[in-house]
């Protein structure tokens, strides 16, 4: 099998404005003149890219080379593929003929790539509502793109393992760097080989794709995560994690309502939106966390993952679909039962357990709100912001107990600071509870 001539290749091409097109596939530029080798049924060919060749002008001729004119493609969807791994088109590495780039072309009317053209088309969305015509990036308050070497002193940090914590003294930007602290403090950054820059750019990526909600917001998602972080330090639990099963988790407790939407499951499915059609109304706005996150750690400047080798990456990611399907409350029910169901013979050997492990703690976190001190737990009642049903001190809900209890009969260190809360609340709560005159 010989490499067909002639060579293909961009030389002298000029780059245009850019395209929506090419804010969705992420990258609009190349970084060096290189060499690369595709492969499509049984011909290998060499394309030649250089600083100026854009990913639409790429993408064209991948198009040509597969023999389809890029004005008369319609719903076809082209990718690069090497090892079972997409390759995005603005970040190509020099190969050779040995080792060329597999070329995939799909209908995208099939629904999972519909499912994948249309996160491409929300990231592009929420990239360019944060620019203006002068390129200016806006992404709420917080514009800065490196990583500071930013401290915070030791009693924040003795605070951040407890659910005592009040992040409303704490500005997002203050946020991010917390975050990266978590994950600093878990042996990650060293375990997993990961710069301060990259681990800066993924969770604020992260942050910029969380919508600006009353509730399910970047500050929930910080919440959330800082409370899974303060369960697994205070149960003891983290001492029996692995670094996989650490990143696993905190990872999913950041990413578990990424773009949210702002509107619930039962509305997708009865609205019959693009999420409840894409997922077939199993769990949509979940399932969608799960798609929104995996493609920001698709990209090479994001991945806190790339040094894990493919079988460990498996590992993590299908941790991370169970942690963030489990928060659906939908299968509240269904996913505490299961667990009570295994504590008498709960086992660290047993690597289900240990999942149903961590689907709890992810679930304890995400309805936690009763847990913390009422100063800060009512904030958003107090600012006229709106709270969830079984995060309203004021409506002590049957979700949130049982699952803490089940939690503490495995690690009773928890009963103190979390469980204890939550009952107090709700026993002033029954205490007041007078029905008004008729």
């Amino acid at each position: 099998m010989g490499v067909s001539s002639p060579q293909i290749g961009y030389e002298n091409t000029t780059l245009g404005l850019q395209t929506k097109h090419d804010v969705a596939l992420l990258n609009t530029k190349f970084t060096g003149k290189r060499q690369v080798y595709v492969k499509y049924e049984n011909s290998i060919e060499k394309i030649i890219v250089t600083p100026n060749t854009t990913t639409e002008e790429l993408e064209a001729l991948l198009l040509s080379i597969c023999g389809i004119n890029s004005s008369q493609k319609g719903d076809i969807s082209i990718t690069l593929w090497s090892g079972g791994k997409q390759q995005y088109l603005g970040n190509l590495l020099e190969n050779t003929e040995n080792t060329p780039l597999t070329i995939k072309i799909s209908d995208e009317s099939d629904s999972l790539a519909a499912a994948i053209s249309s996160l491409k088309m929300n990231i592009a969305k929420l990239d360019m509502d944060k620019q203006t015509l002068d390129g200016t990036v806006y992404a709420s308050s917080f514009t800065q793109k490196t990583f500071r070497n930013f401290k915070f002193d030791e009693q924040t940090l003795e605070e951040l393992r407890t659910p005592r914590f009040n992040n409303w003294e704490f500005s997002e930007n203050e946020l991010v760097y917390l975050i990266i602290e978590m994950y600093r403090d878990f042996g990650l950054l060293e375990q997993f080989k990961i710069s301060n820059q990259l681990i800066f750019n993924f969770v604020n990526k992260v942050r910029e794709h969380y919508q600006n909600n009353p509730f399910h917001n970047f500050k929930h998602a910080f919440c959330v995560t800082q409370m899974g972080y303060a369960i697994l330090c205070q149960s003891g639990i983290i001492a029996e994690m692995t670094h996989l099963e650490r990143i696993m988790l905190l990872t999913a407790c950041l990413g578990h309502d990424t773009d949210h939407p702002g509107y619930n499951n039962a509305y997708q499915i009865n609205a019959k939106t693009d999420l409840a059609i894409i997922y077939s109304d199993q769990a949509p706005l979940e399932n969608h966390h799960c798609a929104m996150l995996f493609a920001i750690l698709g990209l090479p400047e994001c991945n806190i993952l790339s040094e894990l080798s493919s079988e460990d990456f498996t590992v993590v990611r299908k941790g991370i679909i169970r942690c963030i399907l489990a928060t659906d409350m939908a299968k509240h029910g269904e996913l505490l039962g299961a667990f009570t169901k295994i504590i008498p013979t709960f086992s660290l050997t047993d690597n289900e357990h240990r999942l149903h492990l961590f689907s709890t703690v992810i679930k304890c976190a995400d309805i936690s709100t009763e847990v913390r001190p009422p100063p800060v737990a009512d904030r958003e009642k107090q600012e006229g912001l709106p709270t969830l049903p079984f995060m309203d001190r004021d409506k002590v809900t049957k979700p949130v107990i049982p699952l803490y209890e089940s939690l503490a009969k495995l690690y009773p260190q928890i009963e103190k600071d979390f469980l204890t809360p939550i009952r107090t609340s709700l026993a002033y709560y029954k205490s007041i509870d007078v029905k008004p005159n008729a």
